[in-house]
C-alpha cells in the first residue's frame, strides 16, 4: 500500500487497543471479587471464558453483498 513501514499500520493500532481493552477488562474484574490479577491461574480464567479471546483466535466469518454509498 506503500509507504516506508515508518508508523503503526490500522491492523496493529486495531491489536493494540483490543489487548489494552482485555488487559483492563481482566484487571477490573479481578479487583472488583478482590483477586489479586497478577496471578497465573487467574489470567488463565479469564481468558478461558473471553469472548474477545476466542474471536481473535478463531475468527468470525463475515460474508454479504458489499455496497457503494
Amino acid at each position: 500500500m506503500g509507504g516506508e513501514d515508518s508508523a503503526i499500520d490500522p491492523m496493529e493500532l486495531v491489536l493494540a487497543a483490543l489487548g489494552s481493552c482485555r488487559t483492563i477488562g481482566r484487571v477490573t474484574h479481578a479487583n472488583l471479587r478482590g483477586v489479586d490479577s497478577r496471578k497465573p491461574e487467574t489470567k488463565a480464567a479469564a481468558e478461558a471464558g473471553s469472548p474477545v479471546l476466542d474471536v481473535l483466535l478463531n475468527g468470525v466469518g463475515v460474508s454479504g453483498p458489499i455496497e457503494r454509498v
